[in-house]
């Protein structure tokens, strides 16, 4: 049996997820080798060679963790930080459904959500416990693959309803291929190649 390359870091990446190496695409995967774009958009009939796995996050610092930025980055850094009326507490009522909050209380609340992913989520610890229980839980369309090249001339597509994870051992992108992403992702590779054209 083909001893697989980047299998320490694929099991640690599908652990993550609550999966295992069954969940990994060992096969290599050609982006871009028939006559249009390739889709991958979370459907049975799309071009993805594989079953994605849908996971289901119920703790926002594991979506932190997964997707968004460390609250030590943002502090030290100069990506935007939290609005101003955000860092007062949340104060909303104790609600079990989105509907019963008032308009201006369901946009501080998504807008708390991002904010904790994506910002210094001590700004916005208040909102934590409402965010998990009237957004969550939050669901994730997740790929594993062993390889990819992305050849040049037909993008690489990433679409679809949830947000995607994907993690491949290595990418090769050749020179003039693209990645797209038309939704929510995080692309992660142990390894990222870029292939210059032959003959130049």
């Amino acid at each position: 049996m083909k001893e697989i390359e980047h299998k320490d870091w694929l099991e640690e990446k599908a652990r993550k997820l609550g999966l295992d190496m069954s969940s990994v695409y060992l096969k290599p995967i050609k982006v871009g080798s028939g006559s249009r774009p390739t889709v991958w958009a979370q459907k049975d009939n799309d071009d993805c060679p594989f079953r994605h796995n849908v996971v289901r996050i119920k703790d926002l610092d594991e979506v932190k963790e997964l997707f968004g930025y460390p609250d030590e980055m943002v502090r030290s850094s100069k990506i935007a930080k939290v609005s101003e009326h955000l860092k007062k507490p949340w104060s909303g009522a104790k609600v079990n459904k989105m509907s019963e909050l008032s308009k201006e209380d369901r946009e501080k609340l998504t807008s708390a959500a991002k904010n904790y992913v994506f910002g210094d989520s001590a700004h916005v610890a208040s909102y934590k416990e409402a965010i998990e229980k009237l957004l969550g839980p939050f669901d994730f369309a997740a790929y594993n693959a062993d390889n990819i090249v992305v050849d040049k001339d037909h993008p690489w597509i990433i679409q679809g309803p949830n947000p995607v994870i994907i993690n491949v051992g290595s990418i090769t992108i050749i020179e003039g291929g693209q990645i797209k992403v038309e939704t929510i992702a995080r692309i992660n590779a142990e390894s990222l190649i870029k292939e210059e054209t032959q003959g130049r």
